[in-house]
């Protein structure tokens, strides 16, 4: 069965000239997905995210 992985855009997600592949790389860290989650209701400073986000280095938060 041939399957078809291309998006409605045109892209094929399997790919790694696919775009998603550099969302996806960036998603892969734990620290972002955390980092986007805890800022999904609004704004918070950098001392705000790391009292959020236990565990979390100020170089890590940083480059984040």
């Amino acid at each position: 069965m041939d399957s078809d992985n291309s998006t409605p855009f045109g892209y094929d997600a399997f790919r790694r000239t696919c775009p998603s592949h550099t969302v996806l790389e960036m998603l892969a860290s734990k620290w972002v997905y955390l980092t986007v989650c805890a800022l999904r209701r609004g704004r918070l400073r950098n001392g705000e995210l790391a009292r959020k986000m236990e565990g979390i280095t100020p170089k890590m938060l940083t480059q984040t």
